[in-house]
């Protein structure tokens, strides 16, 4: 039953380093590469080994009949995928700015810098909006905000105004204060 050994903290650790590794070398190796495939086959071989052990723990890791209901299953699925998203903004604007965009690290900073305001100013607020309108409306807002957020992200070039760059960082900012603050 036990088929990587390690119990379900083993395959659990094992699904997350395989499928990092591969995730950060299968472009410069190639996707279809021997060692992306076998990466791939591990990753979704320990996912397996952790559903089949976790399914039969009386105390779960992961509670895994909560994937049954479709607004759990839909919400996670979301907040993973934005949260993706958010992380390759903030991991890569920096070096856009800084190594394209040729600004210095105190101006990428200062052009960083609102959406971490925005983010402190609307949170306070997240809780009170919810309380009044539902947690779906606010975290259903905050996703699309986030979305044009990230949207305007994905558009940059060299010629982007830096006020843009500004202005897309506070969407960002303002989903994770008012939407996103909700499901951690």
């Amino acid at each position: 039953a036990d088929i990587l050994g390690g119990g379900v903290k083993g395959h659990f650790s094992t699904f997350l380093a395989a499928g990092l590794l591969t995730l950060t070398h299968a472009p410069e190796a190639g996707w279809l590469a021997p060692v992306t495939l076998g990466g791939i086959g591990l990753c979704a071989t320990a996912l397996a080994a952790f559903i089949a052990v976790e399914r039969r723990q009386p105390e779960p890791m992961l509670d895994l009949a909560l994937f049954r209901k479709g607004a759990f299953a839909v919400g996670s699925l979301s907040a993973v995928v934005v949260f993706m998203g958010i992380a390759a903004m903030r991991f890569l604007a920096p070096f856009f700015l800084q190594s394209v965009r040729g600004f210095s690290p105190a101006h990428v900073g200062l052009l960083l810098l609102p959406g971490a305001v925005v983010t402190a100013v609307a949170s306070p607020f997240a809780g009170r909006l919810a309380d009044r309108f539902g947690v779906r409306l606010v975290a259903t807002f905050g996703f699309a905000v986030t979305t044009a957020g990230l949207f305007a992200f994905a558009v940059l070039d060299t010629a982007t105004p830096a006020w843009f760059l500004a202005a897309a960082r506070s969407k960002v900012g303002l989903s994770i204060g008012m939407g996103l603050l909700l499901f951690v």
